[in-house]
This record gives C-alpha cells, structure tokens and sequence, in this order.
C-alpha cells in the first residue's frame, strides 16, 4: 500500500451548508473553553476568520505598546507571514536558524535584542523551539513583547515550560491541513492586558460569508479526492511515479513567491458558525491523532537520529512535548536530496522535500537580512509522513528504504 505525504482530516461538507441556516450561539464560547483546556492555554482568546490575521493583529497591538517598528523573525515561513507584519506596520528583521536546525540562532537574537525591538516572533515548527525559555527570559529583561506563531504547534512543552505560557501573543492555525481543521479559522490568545487593544482592532470585524470559503472548499475537496486511500493508490501514486523527474514535484516551488501580496477583508474576520462548529467537533480527536503522530515519530527516530533534526533526544517527555505534524531529515546537499527523493518515490515511498521557503533569498525580502545557516537547511529538508494512515510497520520500511539510498 502506497500513502501520501500529506492528508487532510476529512471535512463535513454538509455541515458547511447547513449551520450558515441554523447557528448554535453558545458554541462559540464552549469552542474558546475547549481550546484553552486543550493547548493549556492561561490567556485570553479570539477566535478568528482567519489564523494569519493574528500575526498582523498582534504586530498592529505591539506598535501601539511601543514606538520602535522592528519586528524580530525568523524567514523560514510562508510570504503572507512576511507581508503581514509589513501591512501591519513593522519591519521585519530576519533571524538566521542554527545549523540544521528549526530553531533561531540565539546569537543572533542577543544580538538584535539589545537594539530595542518592538517584537519577536518565535515559530513552533515540527518541534517547539529548544532555547524557549531563555527567549522568554531576554524579552522581558529587553522589554520585547514575545509572539507564538503556533500554527503546526499548537501545545506540548519546551524547557518544562507551556508553550505560549509565556509570550504576549499566540497564534494558532484551524486550516486545511492542521490536526484540528476547517477551509480557514484560528485563534490569539493574549495577556489580559491587552483586551481592550485587541477588541478595538476587531469591533468591525464580520463573520466569513459562504462565498468568502467557496475557493478553498473546492481546493480542499480536490485534494481530498487526489489522497483519497483508494484513489491515491490506483491512479495518483502512479501518476507520481510517472512525474518523479519534474523536480518541481517535490520542491514545490510556487509562484505566489514573487507574487503581490493583497490584504483583502478576509484577514479582517470572524469564523463562520460553519467553521466554529466543524473545529470545535475535530477537537475531541486531537490528542487521539496527537499521540499517534507522536508514536510514528519516536519510530523514525529510532532508525534516523543521526541524520534528523532532532539532537540526542531518547526521553519520553520530549516525545509527549511536541506535535510533529512532520519528521524531519535532511540530505547532504540540494542534488543528494533530490536524488533521495526519486530513488523513494521509485521503491513506492512518497515524502516531501519542501516545507516553507526561506524568504530571506525571495528578491523583494533580500533587504531584511541574509540567512546562510537556513538556505543551506531549507535546500536539505525532507519532510517524512506522520498522519493517521502511516503505520509503524511502514515508518520502519520507509526509514530502512532512506538508510539504504543515503
């Protein structure tokens, strides 16, 4: 049996029809209690249209907190992240990633720190970020207000510490593709202080129409059907197979990089009682896929911790402490990835070999700060499959299948 890289938790497409007629008003405020018990949050929460608005809502906040513009990121992230903070008013200024690493280079990060930012924005990616709690720390000491991009992330610790415990801001992501999912939603959660910031941002802000999800729910639908078990088996994987020297079939390189970004009045929105009712039904699964993700996770590990991202770490707790929506390799350069990658795709393993851009090598970021430690990282990452389809049995083929080609 052949299985994808990526599949989305099926969605209920009658109910996108039928709870724009009848709405459940109280759902909303079970669905804010359901989530802050799930990712143990002690904040306040949001629920929004879209999880990309509250990058822009957190930065417009911090702007009004303090003078200076200077947002710390790091650029291994989708462009939209980018232009948002842009059309927030800050300017990003980019943080390079240790080497072979999800994690920011902290040397970097002392460094910029001392300049008086206004704001960092820390990314939980596959792993939640090792050098949390001293980030926590010199962003009080500096007076920085702390971001949580927790998109792919959304609970589990890091230096025995909650994420988003911390930090001014959380932002978590409802999206196709998440654990708990929907075409778009999310949530901020924020410190009590900033309530009045956050309700003034989004007094006018309106409930996403049914057109506004039309787009996406085709987009989700089709690749619903393309990953379908037995449509991916008999017709997508060989048409993969047939495609595996298009380089672009695993590098993913899509247009919308150099693409003009539009601030449309999506990201100035509530969810749908559409959206409010599917993502407050997918959170009873969460720990239940949560934990599988976790399983599959530990036995990648087992066969590839030499070449993983992950450093010396055997302990239970981490494995319970992270979400791993992916595992993480890397190759030794851009031609032996890309050679890895056929060479699986030709003994019936599909894997990913793109994730997120580094956009600090996207023409109109270049002058927000150069990344070599992450270009080199990001033109190695493989992405190995970790949802409810992959079993422990395949992860071992899969993990044998890459110590054989590497």
């Amino acid at each position: 049996m052949h299985y994808p890289k990526q599949i989305i938790n099926s969605i209920n497409y009658f109910s996108y029809f039928k709870s724009f007629i009848f709405e459940n008003k109280s759902l909303e405020k079970k669905l804010v209690k359901r989530i802050k018990a799930l990712f143990n949050i002690n904040k306040e929460v949001k629920l929004l249209g879209r999880a990309r608005s509250g990058i822009y809502l957190s930065v417009k906040v911090c702007l009004k907190r303090k003078k200076n513009n200077l947002i710390l990121m790091s650029p291994y992230t989708i462009p939209e992240v980018i232009d948002l903070v842009l059309a927030a008013g800050g300017k990003p200024v980019f943080l390079d990633h240790r080497t072979n690493s999800t994690d920011i280079l902290m040397s970097k990060f002392k460094k910029y720190a001392k300049l008086n930012p206004n704001a960092v924005i820390i990314t939980h990616y596959h792993t939640n970020q090792k050098d949390y709690k001293e980030i926590s720390y010199l962003c009080k000491k500096y007076n920085i207000a702390l971001i949580e991009d927790c998109a792919i992330s959304h609970s589990g610790k890091s230096c025995g510490i909650n994420i988003g415990k911390s930090s001014d801001f959380s932002i978590y992501s409802f999206s196709s593709y998440k654990f708990i999912n929907y075409f778009f939603g999310g949530a901020i959660s924020y410190k009590k202080n900033y309530s009045n910031y956050i309700h003034r941002e989004t007094s006018n802000w309106k409930k996403l129409k049914p057109s506004h999800y039309l787009k996406k729910c085709f987009q989700t639908l089709k690749f619903e059907i393309y990953t379908n078990k037995y449509f991916f088996e008999i017709f997508t994987f060989n048409i993969l197979k047939i495609l595996k020297n298009n380089k672009n079939l695993f590098l993913n390189k899509k247009k919308y990089l150099e693409e003009a970004f539009k601030l449309d009045k999506t990201y100035f929105s509530l969810p749908s009682h559409a959206a409010i009712e599917e993502i407050y039904n997918k959170t009873f699964n969460y720990k239940k896929n949560l934990m599988h993700r976790q399983r599959i996770s530990k036995v990648y590990y087992k066969f590839l911790k030499n070449i993983s991202v992950i450093e010396n770490k055997n302990s239970v707790e981490f494995f319970k402490n992270n979400e791993f929506m992916h595992f993480l390799i890397t190759a030794k350069n851009l031609n032996h990835k890309e050679y890895l990658l056929e060479n699986l795709l030709s003994s019936g393993f599909y894997v990913g070999g793109f994730f997120y851009p580094n956009c600090s090598n996207i023409k109109k970021y270049r002058k927000y700060g150069k990344t070599s430690n992450l270009t080199g990282f990001s033109n190695t990452l493989i992405t190995l499959p970790t949802h409810n389809r992959i079993k422990p049995e395949y992860a071992k083929n899969l993990s044998r299948k890459i110590l054989e080609i590497y």
